[in-house]
This record gives C-alpha cells, sequence and structure tokens, in this order.
C-alpha cells in the first residue's frame, strides 16, 4: 500500500474504505474534505454565470431531552421537501431560475436540549443579490409552516438566511456544519490521550469517544448511528450537474478500494506492517512523520514505520534482538497535523523478551543514534525510565 504527501496532509492508497461520512473517524475527514471541495466547486460554476447566486439556508426545529434523534431528523427532512414541493414552488422555481438544491445535514447534543438536527441548504438560482435573499427568507417561511403542519414547532429567529458572495463566505459558512465533521475527526484521529470535553454542544464523534466507559453515552452513539443511517449530504444531482457542466455524483456512497491519489506515493510499505500499525495505533504516527519531514526522506519515514511495527529494517521479517514501541500525542495541532512526541525504547543485543533498556522520550530526529538518544537522556537530556525487571515465574 502506498503512502502519499499532500498540501493537505499525508494520506493514504490500496486500503479497503468504509466509506461512511458519519459512522467511521477514519473515513469521515477524508468525506468531510470531499464536500467542502464539491461546494467549493459548485459554487465557482455557480458564479461564473454573469447572474448566479447561492444562498444558503438552515433550517432547524425546536427540541427537548428525551426526544428521538431519528424524529427530529425526518420532521426536518420532511418539512423541506414540502417547502419545495406545490404551485408556489413551481412558481418561484420559474420567477427566479431556480436549477438545483443541495443539502447538508448536522447533528449535534447537549444534555440540557437533546439532539439538535438540522440542514444546511443551498438553493442555487439565476438573479441578483436581493432576489437570492428574497427567495431565502421565503423558502424559510414555507418550512416553518410544514414544520408547523407537522405538530412541531420551529422559531424564525432559530433559521438562517445567508447569500454567499465569495468564496471565504462559503469556506466561514460550512466550516459551521459540513467541514465540523471533518475537523472533530481529525482531531481525534490516533489522539493518545482522552480530554476532558463539556457536554454541551457535543459532536458524535466526541459522544463516540466519551463512549468508552459511559453506557449513557455508548446508547447516544448507537442511536445517532441508527438514526444517520442511508442519510446523504452535499449531494450534486444530475439536473445540478448538467447545468454546471459538471458530473454529478454516484447514487450511493459504497464501501471499497480507495482509488489511489494522481500524485506520486512518497513510498510503500506491505500490507501486514501496515495492519501491525493499525493494530497497535502507530499508523497515524507514520502519518504525521511523513508530514513532518517530507517526502524525500522516505527511508527515514519506512524505517520509523518498521520499528513501530516490530520489524527489522533490513528484512522486513519481525524483530528478535530489537523492538520499539511508541508514542503520544502532546498537544499542539493544527488543523490535521499533530505535532508529534515520539518515544523510542529499543533492545538490542538482548534475548527478546528481556524488559530491561532504557526509554528515551525525545522530539522524533532520524538522524540521532538510539545510542546517542539514550546517552543523552541519561546525562539528564531527557527522560529516562526504567522498565523493570521481569522477577520469577509467579512471582508478583
Amino acid at each position: 500500500m502506498g503512502l502519499h504527501l499532500r498540501a493537505a496532509g499525508a494520506r493514504t492508497s490500496g486500503t479497503f474504505a468504509c466509506d461512511s461520512g458519519w459512522l467511521c473517524p477514519v473515513c469521515a475527514p477524508r468525506k468531510g474534505q470531499e464536500r467542502r471541495d464539491r461546494m467549493a466547486e459548485v459554487f465557482d460554476h455557480v458564479k461564473a454565470f454573469r447572474d448566479g447566486q447561492m444562498v444558503m439556508c438552515t433550517l432547524t426545529v425546536r427540541h427537548s431531552r428525551g426526544q428521538g434523534l431519528a424524529d427530529l431528523r425526518k420532521v426536518v427532512q420532511a418539512a423541506s421537501r414540502k417547502a419545495r414541493q406545490g404551485a408556489p414552488w413551481a412558481r418561484r422555481k420559474k420567477q427566479h431560475g431556480i436549477f438545483g438544491v443541495i443539502s447538508a445535514p448536522e447533528v449535534t447534543f447537549s444534555r440540557s436540549n437533546g439532539w439538535h438536527f438540522h440542514i444546511h441548504t443551498a438553493l442555487l438560482l439565476r438573479g441578483t443579490g436581493a432576489e437570492a435573499q428574497d427567495l431565502g427568507e421565503w423558502f424559510v417561511r414555507r418550512y416553518l409552516e410544514a414544520i408547523q403542519a407537522a405538530g412541531y414547532s420551529a422559531l424564525l429567529d432559530g433559521q438562517d438566511v445567508s447569500v454567499i458572495r465569495s468564496e471565504e463566505k462559503l469556506a466561514e459558512y460550512i466550516s459551521k456544519g459540513v467541514g465540523r465533521t471533518r475537523d472533530i475527526a481529525w482531531e481525534m484521529a490516533g489522539q493518545a490521550t482522552k480530554k476532558a470535553r463539556s457536554n454541551e454542544g457535543l459532536h458524535p464523534f466526541e459522544i463516540l469517544e466519551l463512549a468508552s466507559g459511559d453506557d449513557g453515552m455508548k446508547a447516544l452513539w448507537l442511536e445517532y448511528a441508527a438514526a444517520m443511517k442511508g442519510v446523504r449530504s452535499c449531494v450534486v444531482s444530475p439536473a445540478i450537474a448538467a447545468a454546471l457542466g459538471i458530473e454529478a455524483d454516484e447514487d450511493e456512497e459504497r464501501p471499497g478500494e480507495e482509488e489511489p491519489p494522481e500524485e506520486q506515493a512518497a513510498g510503500y510499505l506491505r500490507r501486514d506492517i501496515w495492519n501491525t500499525l493499525m493494530s497497535r495505533k502507530r499508523a497515524s504516527t507514520v502519518l504525521a512523520a511523513l508530514e513532518d519531514f517530507g517526502a524525500d526522506r522516505w527511508a527515514d519515514v519506512e524505517r520509523l514505520a518498521l520499528d513501530l511495527a516490530g520489524h527489522a529494517p533490513e528484512t522486513g521479517e519481525p524483530a528478535r534482538n530489537s523492538d520499539a514501541c511508541a508514542i503520544g500525542m502532546d498537544g499542539g495541532r493544527s488543523g490535521r497535523r499533530h505535532q508529534t512526541t515520539v518515544e523510542l525504547f529499543r533492545r538490542r543485543g538482548r534475548p527478546h523478551g528481556d524488559g530491561s533498556g532504557a526509554r528515551a522520550c525525545r522530539r522524533f530526529r532520524p538522524d540521532v543514534p538510539p545510542a546517542a538518544v539514550a546517552a543523552g537522556a541519561g546525562a539528564g537530556g531527557g527522560i529516562v525510565r526504567q522498565r523493570p525487571q521481569p522477577g520469577p515465574r509467579g512471582s508478583a
């Protein structure tokens, strides 16, 4: 399998992906970025028209603790659809030259108010900015009527209408919804320690993180997983694609092998080595190292990967006289990138399984020999912790 380096960060190819943008913390960052890129592409083509406009409407409903997410999702989606049906919508569609609608659902949770489901809806039309604003406000009123007819309530102040006039405005808007899944998942990916978080305004992946050891959060995650199954986001329909001269999206998200990116791979690792890194939760460290060192230092990245997988660099086979263990995340991140503190533990010249040796904590520098690291740590240049000697069998 290949490891690739782009401006956005390191990634892999040749791996099997479930492609779930809602439930998978591995696939969600990629799906979130794809959705952001897709919306930016649509906006660029809309603005290529002399009078092309995109107006964003955020639709929500009043909710309280105890209401099921599935029920809230159904009522909001049904009201959004109803607002785009019938003779009034047909007249507006003709009047404003509406040629497409793109929706992006978002979910959060709080202990005080329970589940919060809302939809960011982009209306694509031909006209002036004032006409786009007028259309958005009319659409929100139609939505509120549909919500009331369904036996629910929603406040006008709880909705939002915004005409998108620049890519910067679009990026600001979708970062609140489409991009947040990406950012939260990237923040959590590879994180070695949990951080205390407020239970107000939790993103689903934060619920997933808290579900370990918390039965209440586990139940919430399972409810979320069931409610969001099959929900799609930022779909470009064939009609929109035809109007803009771009490709339409596929009918559904399906699991499969990831397509290799266009750029040349920095290097390749055997699948069994990558699987070992994944099982040891060390894969994110290798990707972070590739981002830090660059593709031209692939040999250093490969050496680290083999060390972390417990394989000898010369053969790629499981090592008997050397070993390595890692890793702690020390914070200090920007977007997806993590500054990684690598903690290497090497045992050389001893039978496999002997626990003696020094553990030196340092910022990873492949140009520094392990012996020099251990010596520097022992001289006060780092932290050295002795691993306890194994006692006789049966001893405490």
